[in-house]
């Protein structure tokens, strides 16, 4: 069992809306005992029904109310404990407004699943957190949850959020628990993530480096330049390690090694070592490149695994050794892009999207290169 505790993204403004809802649900949720004892009656019991949502006798607002009832204090400890730690950044992101009317419909419409898959009523705040939880991992897939795990090995881990989401959804999805409005929850998870995916596409809110959508649009650019390299570089296909070395050189056999290990790392498509060999050839001689694919393959590689360090070298070292190549426009575009959205450097980003446009070849490409010319302003 794993039990999330907390999230390394940071916050640009308090916490408001999500706070608010934690203590509406702790409040109903007194209230709800309290109508249920022996004060009020049937009297009570009579309200309360009218809140719940009811799949043969559905009400409109119950489709709201429903999602601030509970079963128990561990129905309700469970839900609350995921929206405090998931709440505050997607909050954070939409806004205070916007995030509860985001709460309050994704709520509704995981309800509306519920009662088209089953007839049984149903109380929970599930379908809305499922909403959220589904939100938070379609903008912040690669931000790092802190899990305290119960399940043989007790203690605190860390593990990034789109493992750990869909490990949950999974869970909904191929061991349904008995008593557990599973329909609602993948219901709350599709709406979370759907809505987001297509604020982010809209650009209603605005996208990072690492977001679902972006990075789906990352792996079709990845795509465009794997073809076109391999389209256009067979004259280049040279190993590495067999380019001539200078004898007087005293570095020239450390530099082969280092050569030859970034290009087989690149090659298998290991990220990591690919990252720490060109690193390390770097640090030996600054102007260090690869042939000419496997310099497009590590750069693109090393961006996919979100090393933007790596990468810009990487593309900066390609349009030294190449700048007249006929990918040089997109290798332009894509350092422009690393600059803008990670290291945070308008001017540079700004001169290289620029001077990448007028030989950029496909219309995604010039979509991208204007997005980015908007936002550098």
């Amino acid at each position: 069992m794993f039990i999330p505790v907390g999230t390394d993204r940071p916050l640009r403004r308090p916490t408001v809306t999500t706070i608010g809802l934690i203590v509406a649900n702790a409040v109903m949720f007194v209230l709800q005992s309290v109508l249920e004892g022996p004060m009020f009656g049937s009297s009570g019991a009579a309200a309360l029904n009218a809140l719940v949502l009811d799949p043969q006798a559905p009400r409109w607002w119950a489709f709201f109310t429903y999602q601030f009832l509970h079963g128990g204090l561990l129905h309700i400890a469970g839900n609350l404990l995921f929206l405090w730690v998931f709440g505050p950044p997607v909050e954070d992101k939409l806004g205070r407004w916007w995030f509860l009317a985001f709460y309050l419909v994704g709520g509704a419409f995981a309800g509306a699943a519920h009662a088209a898959m089953s007839a049984s009523p149903v109380i929970g705040a599930s379908g809305s957190i499922a909403c959220v939880t589904g939100a938070f991992m379609t903008l912040f897939p690669r931000v790092t949850i802190r899990v305290l795990s119960l399940f043989f090995i007790i203690g605190l881990f860390h593990i990034p959020a789109l493992w750990f989401i869909l490990m949950a959804i999974s869970w909904d999805f191929f061991l349904p628990r008995r008593g557990v409005a599973v329909w609602a929850h993948l219901g709350g998870y599709a709406y979370g993530i759907s809505v987001t995916m297509a604020l982010l596409g809209l650009r209603w809110i605005g996208r990072e480096p690492y977001d679902l959508f972006t990075l789906g649009r990352q792996a079709h650019r990845r795509r465009v330049f794997k073809e076109a390299t391999t389209r256009d570089g067979s004259a280049f296909q040279r190993d590495a390690a067999s380019r001539p070395r200078k004898p007087d050189d005293p570095n020239a056999e450390k530099i082969a090694s280092l050569r030859a290990a970034a290009s087989a790392a690149a090659q298998a498509g290991d990220a990591l070592g690919a990252g720490r060999a060109y690193r390390d050839l770097l640090n030996v001689t600054r102007d260090a490149s690869l042939a000419r694919a496997t310099q497009l393959t590590l750069a693109n590689l090393l961006y996919s695994a979100s090393n933007a360090d790596g990468a810009a070298a990487a593309y900066e070292q390609f349009l030294a050794k190449f700048p007249a190549d006929p990918e040089a426009a997109r290798v332009r575009l894509m350092l422009g892009l690393i600059h803008a959205r990670t290291f945070n450097d308008p001017v540079r980003a700004k001169a290289l999207v620029a001077e990448a446009t007028p030989g950029l070849k496909t219309e995604d490409e010039r979509r991208l290169a204007r997005e980015l010319l908007e936002e550098l302003g």
